[in-house]
């Protein structure tokens, strides 16, 4: 099961998105997937939003670590790599500044 999830995704947070995510994590754990993937970018690029997202990147790509925006493509390209992936982690979790660009 390759899925994405959020940045900083917890289901004890009170913030909606991120307790969401978080929950669907637990949720997809406890149904025993042999492989369980969770891709978490931070801010997602190529929607409808194409001028606030392009503020947004300018200002998460010059941060460090995994504070990146990642592209649609990126992420779509990230998950079909991992769901044909042989063996690998029971769970892994691929952060914004894995994800290959």
């Amino acid at each position: 099961m390759v899925a994405i999830s959020g940045h900083g995704a917890n289901r004890r947070l009170p913030f909606f998105y991120s307790r969401v995510k978080g929950e669907m994590k637990t949720a997809l754990r406890h149904q025993g997937w042999p492989r369980l993937t969770l891709i978490r970018p931070l801010l997602l690029l190529g929607g409808s939003q194409a001028r606030r997202e392009s503020l947004m990147a300018t200002l998460f790509n010059v941060l460090p670590g995994n504070w990146l925006a990642v592209s649609a493509q990126a992420v779509a390209r990230c998950m079909h790599e991992r769901a044909f992936q042989l063996g690998g982690e029971r769970l892994e979790i691929i952060e914004s500044d894995q994800i290959p660009r």
